[in-house]
């Protein structure tokens, strides 16, 4: 895999965003169960799409932004261990994948995955009850801290 990374360092995806992608897929996902190549397959497509879906879309962000916003997408799920599960987040990224470049999906819909929305001190305060403040991602535990 390090030499397939080598060569294509000149190729069109080869760009640091995509060699620093692959790199943490390969950091957390064990490589005897296959899901490996399923989520670097699906990494490396997706890249490819990206210009094709920012035109699209008349999407003001550069390719490398939103190479990167997806590498983020795939960190975010890093943790993931069990192979099913990795399928089933593969399938869904293709899906998703899939839906943009047919267009079903519309611009906000692309634009709430490429750009988190950011809340405001009076709009925190203003989500008392848990349930709210989780949807909307303030209080999400950390899957891998230790508890004592």
């Amino acid at each position: 895999l390090i030499c397939r990374i080598e060569r294509r360092k000149n190729n069109r995806l080869g760009g640091e965003a995509l060699i620093r992608g692959i790199m943490a897929l390969r950091k957390f996902v064990t490589p005897e169960t296959g899901s490996t190549n399923q989520a670097i397959r699906l990494f490396r497509k997706i890249c490819r799409e990206i210009p094709t879906i920012l035109t699209i879309y008349d999407v003001d962000m550069s390719n490398r932004e939103a190479r990167d916003v997806v590498r983020k997408r795939f960190q975010e799920n890093a943790h993931v261990t069990d192979p099913n599960t990795i399928t089933i987040l593969c399938h869904k990224g293709q899906v998703g994948l899939d839906e943009a470049i047919l267009q079903y999906k519309t611009k906000a819909q692309l634009m709430a995955f490429l750009e988190k929305t950011e809340f405001t001190e009076k709009q925190i305060k203003a989500m008392k009850d848990p349930v709210s403040r989780f949807l909307a991602g303030l209080d999400v535990p950390d899957p891998l801290a230790k508890k004592m």
